[in-house]
C-alpha cells in the first residue's frame, strides 16, 4: 500500500512540475497581420500579457505609440485590435478603469527580472522589451532562459 502511495506521489509532483514548467509559456501571436505590423519594431508581444483595456489604449492610438508614430492602416488596426482583445489575458488584480501600458511595469515581471538585469544583462539585451535578448524563443511563446 505504500508503495502505491509513494508512486501517487511521485505522479502527482511530477504533473505539478509540468505544470510550473508550462507557467513559462505564453500562447505567442498567431494572427499573420498583427504579428507582421507588430514585429516591424519588437517582437509581437502574446496577447495575454495584458488585458483587453491595455490593448484598447495601446492599438487604439498608434499614431502616438510610446512616442513614436507607428500608424497603421484603419482596417488593419481593427484586425490587430480585434485580435488582441479576443485573446487579451484577464487582467487579474489590475485596474480595468486605468488599465496598465506597459508589460515591464506589471507586478508579475518586475517580479521575474528584479534581478536578473544586471548591468552586463542591460548593456547586452539593450532593452526591456526585447524579451529575445534573454528568451530566445520568446517569439513562440516560451521564455523560459536557455
Amino acid at each position: 500500500m505504500q508503495r502505491k502511495w509513494l508512486l501517487g506521489a511521485v505522479i502527482l509532483w511530477g504533473g505539478a512540475s509540468m505544470a510550473f514548467a508550462e507557467e513559462e509559456r505564453m500562447k505567442p501571436v498567431t494572427d499573420p497581420l498583427a504579428k507582421a505590423e507588430c514585429s516591424e519594431c519588437h517582437m509581437a508581444f502574446p496577447a495575454g500579457f495584458l488585458p483587453a483595456g491595455s490593448w484598447r489604449k495601446i492599438i487604439g492610438d498608434m499614431d502616438h505609440h510610446f512616442g513614436h508614430n507607428a500608424h497603421i492602416e484603419p482596417d488593419s488596426q481593427a484586425r490587430i485590435l480585434d485580435y488582441y482583445v479576443k485573446n487579451a489575458g484577464s487582467g487579474n488584480g489590475l485596474s480595468s478603469l486605468n488599465p496598465p501600458l506597459r508589460i515591464t511595469q506589471l507586478p508579475w515581471y518586475i517580479g521575474h527580472h528584479r534581478y536578473a538585469l544586471s548591468a552586463e544583462a542591460k548593456q547586452r539585451v539593450g532593452s526591456l522589451v526585447n524579451c529575445q535578448g534573454c528568451h530566445p524563443k520568446a517569439a513562440n511563446g516560451i521564455f523560459e532562459v536557455d
